[in-house]
């Protein structure tokens, strides 16, 4: 095997770090090769924790197995021949492909070569297959059988232990990877744009240049609904522009997108992406569906609970109880970390909502994270779910298929800022709250009530907003209701 020489690295090679950067943000990655962007700025404080957590997991994992000390990549392929599993590997490289590497392991398979990768999550994640078909491709080289049909090994964490998972990997992430390669090499050349995006750096790094861009190019990024397929998608057929939706027939539009390979497009799909692209071009609200089918009296609720890897535990249930004009009555309710705590917010909740059994919830996608956590919670300590019969009004389900702001997104932070509803705590987001749930644990005295304030203030704040969302959308749907 010929070692490329340290100058042709730095040309045309790839690895596998920098096909992931690109993968979750081509303008990030831009803005790292072009020495724009400080690789620190890249993860905030809690997935600069997770990532350690990650690491810590990944050496507890390598404790376990003993350790092969490898001098050469010809010894490599000597003991992958004599049938032993090696644990990082030598760098290793794919000349052809002009990519290089090491996985965290090889399983040799008969001369398969099973990639192996270790991860402190509990399932498969797509980005994960993706690394494997990265690995498969950089072992091509030394495969001797087994092309036919990819596979690889992770070891996740599941209940806080090892717990290895055979992947087959599917063609098309094989595919994929190969197409990411041309496109991280082209990146390096061209600059790229941005493009609305969930990342650290397009959501607070440089927040203000990424909207600036995408608003004044009105980009179909901004549009509910429009991810990166979609985008590209819409880009080959000639809709750069969000306003070029609306020259579109639905149905038409529809039909081409999934002909180009996007099965689930629908021309419902394209009529509610025309809706929001009429929103910023008209500057007001858009309403197409029913109005929100709460009336004056409703119950606020939303919850705070850890997700794996932490562990499974609702913590915080908070409610508005809102009738009319009156004032509304505000409930937090605390659990610390034993089961005997969760179980009686669970009976605390379900008494609280007894005492107002006429009036409906009203959560912001509470039907895909709330509902379900009581669910589970009640099922672990064996006791009755709250909101299992409940009238329930998912605001969220509501607004995906009712209305439409001149604003990108209907996440109700986001929301929030573009009605200037005041928000006080300063924690940015649920994976932030656990992060200070789980550190609260190792804490006491003053500390760990400053960190408990910050958890509750954070919920009221949720809390709030929802009412005065809900409250402003019944608002602007009125003259809805009158035609």
């Amino acid at each position: 095997m010929i070692t490329p020489a340290a100058s042709e690295l730095s040309q045309e090679w790839v690895t596998k770090t920098e096909l992931m950067t690109y993968v979750r943000c081509p303008y990030t990655y831009s803005l790292l090769h072009r020495g724009e962007l400080d690789p620190a700025d890249l993860f905030d404080d809690f997935i600069l924790d997770l990532i350690a957590q990650g690491q810590e997991f990944h050496d507890r994992v390598d404790a376990m197995a003993p350790t092969i000390e490898l001098t050469s990549v010809e010894e490599l392929d000597e003991l992958l021949a004599q049938g032993t599993i090696i644990l990082h590997p030598p760098l290793l490289f794919n000349v052809e492909l002009k990519i290089y590497g090491m996985p965290d392991g090889i399983d040799p398979q008969g001369g398969a070569l099973w990639p192996i990768e270790y991860k402190s999550h509990k399932d498969v994640q797509p980005h994960d297959e993706i690394e494997l078909a990265f690995y498969w491709l950089l072992l091509a080289p030394r495969r001797t059988k087994g092309t036919d049909d990819p596979r690889g090994l992770m070891v996740l964490r599941r209940d806080g232990e090892p717990y290895p998972v055979e992947v087959a990997i599917p063609p098309h992430r094989i595919a994929q990877v190969t197409s990411y390669l041309a496109l991280v090499r082209q990146a390096r050349i061209t600059p790229m744009e941005p493009r609305l995006c969930r990342c650290h750096v397009c959501t607070g790094v440089r927040r203000d240049e990424v909207l600036q861009s995408v608003t004044a190019r009105r980009h179909v990024s901004l549009l509910f609904g429009v991810g990166r397929e979609y985008e590209k998608a819409l880009s080959d057929l000639g809709v750069h522009d969000y306003l070029d939706l609306l020259e579109w027939d639905p149905g038409a539009l529809a039909a081409a997108l999934r002909q180009a390979g996007l099965r689930r497009c629908s021309p419902s799909m394209a009529e509610r992406w025309q809706h929001h692209a009429r929103a910023y071009r008209e500057g007001s609200a858009q309403f197409f569906g029913a109005p929100p089918p709460v009336g004056d009296g409703f119950i606020v609720l939303d919850l705070e609970y850890l997700t794996q890897p932490f562990g499974e535990r609702v913590w915080l249930a908070g409610t508005v109880v809102a009738k009319g004009f009156g004032p509304p009555l505000v409930h937090q309710l605390w659990a610390d970390d034993t089961d005997a705590d969760e179980q009686s917010l669970l009976e605390d909740l379900g008494r609280l909502l007894d005492t107002h059994p006429q009036l409906p919830i009203v959560t912001w996608a509470g039907r895909g994270a709330d509902l379900p956590a009581t669910r589970r919670a009640a099922g672990r300590l064996g006791t009755k779910d709250p909101l299992a019969g409940r009238n329930h009004c998912d605001l969220y389900v509501w607004a995906q298929r009712s209305f439409r702001l001149p604003a990108s997104g209907l996440g109700l932070k986001g929301l929030a800022e573009y009605f200037a509803f005041p928000r006080n705590s300063n924690v940015t987001g649920g994976m932030e709250a656990q992060g200070l749930y789980l550190r609260m644990r190792d804490e006491s005295g003053r500390s760990r009530q400053d960190t408990k304030q910050q958890l509750l203030d954070y919920n009221r704040d949720d809390l709030d907003s929802t009412l005065a969302l809900t409250r402003e959308l019944k608002a602007l749907a009125s003259p809805q209701e009158n035609r």
